[in-house]
């Protein structure tokens, strides 16, 4: 799916995918209201290019939700609220296409690609957003385009039981 003003929620129940040079569910554009992306146990949700939340909008993962970025520019810009709330059997995770041990073999490769840091862009936490809820998250193998896996600008942020782990 490509987003373009995107303010409707994706909720992904009992799906498969092989064969594909993606087997997920693709992202990329802009969201401007508030969206749930709920695919616990199912289909990673993959940004295929920048994803932006934009400003008075905001996303939101739903427990066990995999997010996985494709190339190393590929990142999710937020200037609204991110909300990434897993719990303890059930994080929220970010990370690359490349690893398969979070959300299956996105890539469709088989075993003939591993992670490694900096194989996505990562995610932005702009200095014109505010209220993220970011509890119980993985987040790795990002940092392509910058330092790190999570990025703050200019803000304070409680991080509650998070991994950050394979980054640049």
């Amino acid at each position: 799916a490509y987003l373009s003003e995107e303010q409707v929620g994706v909720t992904l129940t009992g799906n498969t995918a092989t064969g594909s040079s993606l087997n997920g569910f693709g992202l990329r554009g802009t969201i401007t209201g508030t969206v749930t992306y709920d695919a616990s146990g199912d289909l990673p949700f993959v940004i295929e290019d920048d994803v932006t939340v934009r400003n008075g909008a905001s996303l939101t993962f739903t427990p066990g939700t995999v997010i996985k970025g494709m190339e190393w520019w590929d990142e999710l810009h937020v200037h609204g609220t991110l909300i990434a709330q897993g719990d303890a059997t059930h994080p929220v995770v970010f990370t690359s296409t490349a690893d398969d041990a979070h959300g299956g073999d996105t890539n469709g490769d088989g075993d003939a690609s591993a992670p490694a840091p900096a194989n996505w862009g990562g995610v932005h936490l702009h200095n014109d957003s505010s209220g993220h809820v970011l509890e119980y998250v993985w987040f790795g193998y990002g940092a392509g385009q910058s330092s790190a896996n999570l990025n703050l600008y200019e803000q304070s942020q409680a991080i509650d039981h998070a991994t950050f782990t394979y980054a640049e």
